[in-house]
């Protein structure tokens, strides 16, 4: 059955999910990318411009709330809120971060009713740019997205410990990446749709390794 989320930052913890952005993000960027100067404007706080915004409390007509700061002369969405959902598919779903003009954009977490989690950047109500998706079976991924999918530079970790780090499109391992195995194994090649498509090198954990070409998915 569907949940409403209760034990989750309200608006009025602004500082403290700031804070939190800043060290969710710098990690995220130091981990996809090691050796890169982590751009400042990628991690600090939206500018608003906070005289021509108030703080409301609002129910719709649906019954969702949303407690935040919106835009004076249009009534929008617009800075930094929490809102609930308490109706529809998205019942008891949560988003607290940053809006703008009625959408979410910029740095918030969505919290889903089945226990996922999605903490990151946003543009448009997708997620789009670094960010962290949870899985409540306790599968992570670290990485790009872009209009709502995996897509860029990004790591996949499943709950029983095998890995793909490397690139994605729409959703799937794309380009160039390696797969790890909990044996200790790993694959580095290149990836298409989600399955081994080419030229790639093969690794048992004892050391021995093995180049393979792979066709959709299938050694060749």
């Amino acid at each position: 059955m569907p949940r409403k989320i209760t034990a989750t930052p309200r608006v009025n913890t602004n500082l403290s999910l700031l804070s939190r952005k800043s060290s969710v993000m710098s990690g995220v960027v130091k981990e996809m990318y090691p050796e890169a100067t982590i751009c400042s404007c990628l991690i600090k706080p939206t500018d608003f411009p906070f005289a021509q915004l108030e703080t409301r409390s609002a129910k719709t007509s649906c019954g969702d709330t949303y407690e935040g700061q919106v835009n004076k002369k249009t009534g929008q969405k617009h800075g930094r809120g929490t809102y609930d959902w308490n109706n529809g598919p998205e019942k008891g779903d949560r988003y607290v971060g940053d809006w703008v003009n009625d959408k979410r954009e910029g740095y918030g977490i969505y919290y889903f009713a089945n226990g996922n989690k999605y903490e990151g950047e946003w543009m448009k109500d997708n997620k789009h740019g670094l960010g962290v998706m949870t899985w409540a079976d306790g599968n992570t991924y670290k990485g790009e997205c872009k209009v709502g999918n995996r897509s860029g530079k990004g790591k996949i970790t499943w709950n029983n410990g095998n890995s793909y780090e490397g690139y994605f499109y729409n959703g799937e391992p794309y380009g160039r990446g390696t797969y790890y195995w909990a044996s200790g194994d790993k694959f580095e090649g290149i990836w298409q749709n989600g399955e081994r498509h080419g030229e790639g090198m093969y690794t048992w954990s004892n050391g021995k390794k093995e180049k393979q070409i792979w066709k959709y998915g299938k050694e060749v």
